[in-house]
């Protein structure tokens, strides 16, 4: 049987459950799912306070919570090298499968998922998501 964990990018946002979501439904509960956060060396878990309330830290929150929910393991890793970082995560754990969020950012999430498929020493699919309008 070929096992076929899933890892989903997330980043500091809320509306990255969608992605979890989805990696819950591909896994239907019969491989691993990892909901992983790559923040730069040196960056706190805590964001820009906005009327008092920490919006990175409670999005945070927020996504390990929706991930512990569907059975996911969630991780946070600091690296300059968002690439290397998730390259090593992927090799690591025979990821099978990415699920990336697109990016208003014209072709970013094309261009994370080609930087990705061409380094991991496996045969590795990524899917990226359109944004929700």
């Amino acid at each position: 049987m070929t096992s076929k964990d899933i890892l989903v990018c997330v980043t500091r946002q809320k509306t990255c459950e969608r992605l979890i979501k989805e990696g819950a439904r591909l896994t239907a509960g019969e491989d691993e799912l990892y909901v992983v956060n790559v923040s730069p060396n040196g960056w706190s878990l805590l964001g820009e306070q906005y009327d008092g309330v920490d919006k990175a830290a409670e999005a945070l929150e927020y996504l390990f919570e929706i991930s512990k929910n569907y059975g996911a393991h969630m991780t946070v890793l600091h690296s300059e090298d968002v690439v290397k970082a998730l390259v090593e995560f992927i090799d690591k754990r025979e990821i099978s499968l990415v699920i990336l969020g697109d990016s208003k950012e014209v072709n970013h999430a094309n261009i994370m998922a080609k930087k990705i498929k061409g380094k991991v020493r496996h045969n590795l699919e990524v899917r990226i998501l359109p944004t929700e309008d």
